[in-house]
């Protein structure tokens, strides 16, 4: 009866062996082949796919703002400060200055006399020429305050300003800048 025992204890075994090697040998296979398959299908099929769509910005401006913000911008300087300077000089784009000369900072030359508004063909030049002017003669000279610009763009006690409005100039750009910063 303990032969028996023993032989049937080793049978019990030997099915167990048999089991695991070939049972779940190819269970496992099974499972391998199953997963290199889905590895596949995932390789040649993306869940994500890429998207490519631009987006345009869209200034929330007025025309003339915008065209000074593009030119500030394409001059890499701030553009407040530029379209606060067009504002104030231009009383908002309505001096004669700028309906009729396309002169967008007030900007001015010396006749022989005096002092005389600047003339430009069209719009696009007169804001060209006024980011030009400020971002070689004041922002790349270190003049980058409202403050410092001020000094030397509308000097107080200037000749070409006997109403004395330059006395003006730091609080007037300064409010439209600060409008424009969301102040």
């Amino acid at each position: 009866m303990k032969n028996n025992l023993i032989l049937l204890f080793l049978g019990f075994m030997a099915g167990m062996v048999y089991y695991n090697l070939v049972i779940d040998t190819h269970i496992v296979c099974a499972v391998e082949e199953v997963v290199e398959v889905k590895e596949e299908v995932i390789e040649e099929e993306p869940i994500v796919e890429e998207v490519e769509e631009v987006v345009e910005y869209v200034c929330p401006f007025d025309e003339v703002t915008c065209k000074i913000q593009e030119v500030a911008l394409a001059y890499n300087m701030d553009w407040k400060l530029a379209v606060a300077i067009a504002k104030h000089e231009t009383g908002v784009y309505t001096s004669y200055g700028f309906k009729q000369l396309n002169n967008v900072g007030g900007m001015m030359y010396w006749n022989g006399k005096g002092t005389s508004l600047r003339s430009y063909d069209t719009l696009e030049d007169g804001i060209d020429a006024f980011i030009r002017n400020l971002k070689n003669n004041y922002i790349d000279m270190g003049l980058t305050s409202i403050e410092q610009i001020q000094k030397k763009y509308a000097p107080l006690g200037a000749d070409n300003d006997p109403n004395n409005l330059n006395s003006y100039w730091v609080s007037g750009v300064y409010k439209y800048y600060n409008e424009l910063s969301g102040k």
